[in-house]
């Protein structure tokens, strides 16, 4: 099979997959979170990044600081 093939209906299940785990320690920081920012301002991020620092997926919380997440991680 040829490697370069990309399936589109798997890159649309995976891509739902990894957006839905972010979204979910989105919900988990907003629960266990002490914290006014992130309880009612919903200030956070939460996304997932390959091991070289390209972005995978990322829940619609605050997408401003999408621009500093790749150098936190990389």
């Amino acid at each position: 099979e040829d490697e370069s093939f990309i399936n589109p209906i798997q890159l649309s299940i995976f891509s739902h997959r990894f957006t839905s785990i972010a979204e979910q320690m989105g919900r988990l920081l907003e629960k266990t979170s002490v914290s006014i920012n992130i309880k009612e301002r919903l200030d956070y991020l939460c996304a997932i990044f390959s091991p070289i620092g390209g972005l995978v997926a990322n829940a619609p919380y605050i997408p401003c600081h999408l621009g500093a997440m790749s150098f936190a991680v990389a």
